[in-house]
């Protein structure tokens, strides 16, 4: 990919960079998708750098050719067909990768109230007393740090 600035290049060049940042993108977010299905975090994390360099240029690209307003409405129809076949495609991509990360997000939400759970019945269990009557005197509203950011 070009790394010139995306003022200083002719639209025909910064169509070229966007039509290739978009496909790297949806590239990169299909790999994504992938990593998050395959539980791969390391191949998740690894992937965010290139995330936001991909991002960037996008962002760079896009103000420029909105900048350009005037000559963009001048475009051929195939080139205007080609650009909105791009943001298509990449939103395809994007709302993909979306729903899996929400699921994802969702299962490490139930996963970690249930090991919460866990930690505080068995904490409550292992501290509780009996009392005079032989009933187990467990208090409930006692907080206990699970050593992240939670307390139970």
């Amino acid at each position: 990919m070009a790394t010139a600035n995306a003022e200083t290049l002719p639209i025909e060049s910064r169509l070229n960079r966007l039509e290739e940042t978009v496909k790297a993108m949806i590239q990169l977010l299909r790999q994504e998708t992938e990593a998050v299905r395959a539980i791969n975090i390391n191949a998740f994390t690894q992937l965010q750098q290139t995330k936001s360099d991909l991002f960037q240029i996008y962002q760079a690209d896009v103000r420029a050719l909105i900048a350009n307003k005037d000559e963009m409405r001048t475009l051929p129809d195939p080139i205007k067909d080609r650009i909105r076949k791009w943001e298509q495609d990449l939103s395809v991509a994007r709302v993909e990768n979306m729903s899996i990360l929400e699921r994802a997000g969702k299962s490490f939400t139930r996963l970690r109230d249930r090991i919460v759970y866990l930690a505080k019945d068995s904490v409550l269990r292992t501290t509780a007393k009996y009392g005079a009557n032989g009933t187990l005197q467990i208090n409930s509203r006692k907080a206990i740090s699970t050593g992240v950011h939670d307390h139970a």
